[in-house]
């Protein structure tokens, strides 16, 4: 268990709603919320395989419609300045929930400190 981190956590959005036929996406869209739904669940994992290398996974349940995200990715300092990584985004759920209507993608950052 040495150098591996957990987080769970629970998110209650005040303003969010509880059936998906209510989502109103042009908040999201003008970023006045970040959430659609009332209740989610998260919980994140990451494990430092070498100083300069770790593997992190990302898991978000809305417990409203059952939608879900789930992130692996993969992270490297190949110099003290240059941090690079890269992952894959799966969304899964009905079409009309909130993460259901989303594809899944890949992606790659790179990040250069001077």
């Amino acid at each position: 268990l040495k150098d591996l981190w957990f987080n769970a956590e629970y998110f209650h959005n005040g303003r969010g709603q509880t059936t998906p036929a209510r989502y109103d996406l042009g908040l999201l869209r003008t970023g006045r919320e970040v959430a659609l739904a009332r209740d989610y669940l998260g919980a994140a994992l990451k494990k430092e395989l070498h100083p300069l290398f770790f593997i992190e996974l990302v898991c978000l349940q809305n417990l409203s419609d059952q939608s879900r995200f789930i992130s692996p990715a993969a992270a490297w300092n190949p110099w003290r300045e240059l941090h690079l990584s890269a992952g894959w985004q799966t969304y899964a759920g009905r079409p009309r929930t909130e993460y259901g209507r989303l594809p899944n993608s890949a992606f790659f950052q790179g990040q250069y400190f001077f």
